[in-house]
Formats: C-alpha cells, structure tokens, sequence
C-alpha cells in the first residue's frame, strides 16, 4: 500500500493533468495504459517503495516517458535519462517553438530544467496531452521552487 502523502500527490498530479489537458492517443494517465503497455513501462521503470506512476507517453519501444510522484525518467531512442521531481525547477517552451507552432496545441518540445543547472529537451505528444504534461511539470517546478525559498505560499 502507498503512503497517503505519495496517494494524494499522485491524486493532485492527475487532477492537473486534466484540468489543464488530458489524455491523448499515445499520452495517458498511467492507470489508463493499456496492461501491455504499462507492464513494459515498469519493466523499465520499477516503482520504488511508496512511488506511484501518473502519466505516461508511450511512442515505442525506444520512445516514451513517465511521470511518477517521485521522479521523471524518459527514453529517447533508448537513452534514459531519470531526474527526481523534486529537482525539476522549470518546465518551458522555446520561444521560437513557440513562434513557429503558431498555437500551444501545436506544441510538442518541452524543456526541463533541473537544480544542477542542466537542461533537457523531451518532445510529447502535442495537443492536451502537452498542455496537461506541462502544466503538471511546472507545477512540481513551482512546489520545488517553494520548498527551497522556504515559502509556504
């Protein structure tokens, strides 16, 4: 059973997910994801004591994403990269993306940065399913950013 701390995290993750976005075709909240598809998942990624998985991309087999209370680990052709949420300290779009997209349904590159200063770029299904992503991202960012200054806000 996972601790009530890690049940509502998750719980609130998922509301913003689709509050603000939702699922898509190949983007879902991992409760959702077909059985094959999140057995593959955990294979990869095992959930550590008390970790719940929350949302999933899933491109294939080299190709995907998931979004746990505890950290974000991604594949792209198959290079994992695992960064813990609470390190995430910014989630954004390129203003030139921006631009060139037009509209932020269009959008499908994300740029994560995280406390040791280091950047990435993870590209998501564009539509819901990137806006929903997003503004968990920059959610956990702003809760991270909070927790450093001290702020109760």
């Amino acid at each position: 059973m996972k601790d009530d701390k890690s049940s509502f995290t998750a719980d609130r993750l998922k509301w913003r997910f689709r509050r603000f976005g939702g699922n898509g075709e190949k983007t879902r909240l991992f409760n959702e994801l077909t059985a094959d598809t999140s057995r593959y998942l955990l294979e990869r990624v095992p959930a550590r004591v008390n970790e719940i998985p929350v949302i999933a991309y899933f491109a294939d087999f080299g190709n995907w994403l998931i979004l746990t209370t505890e950290r974000l680990v991604w594949s792209n052709k198959n290079n994992v990269t695992s960064p813990e949420s609470s390190d995430i300290v910014d989630a954004s779009v390129d203003a030139a993306a921006l631009m060139s997209a037009r509209a932020k349904d269009k959008l499908e590159d994300l740029a994560i940065r995280v406390r040791s200063d280091a950047s990435y770029r993870i590209k998501v299904e564009p539509g819901p399913p990137f806006l929903g992503l997003w503004n968990v991202l920059k959610a956990v960012a702003a809760g991270n950013t909070r927790k450093q200054s001290g702020s109760k806000v």
